[in-house]
């Protein structure tokens, strides 16, 4: 979890709780604004990560640690479970 990662690396519990959820809320609706003028989330990502920043930093251990492949894991095994909560 990111809070608690952020107060892993030395911030107050009530700091990394507001900078997490005010960098999601950002995220969101920059990303819901962009979609609404026809950008892609992929296209925008490529706008804001500057190379050899902070972004493409993390970045990189994502792609190296193969989140995409652990989300798209995640995604269908919750997909599979409303499909069983929907049976009944």
């Amino acid at each position: 979890e990111m809070i608690t990662a952020a107060v892993e690396l030395g911030l107050s519990k009530d700091l990394a709780k507001d900078l997490v959820l005010q960098t999601a809320k950002g995220a969101a609706l920059l990303a819901q604004q962009r979609d609404e003028q026809g950008e892609s989330v992929s296209a925008l990502r490529r706008k804001v990560t500057s190379p050899g920043g902070t972004t493409e930093a993390a970045l990189k251990v994502f792609a190296n640690d193969q989140f995409g492949a652990t989300v798209l894991v995640a995604l269908q095994a919750a997909t599979e479970r409303s499909r069983q909560l929907s049976r009944g």
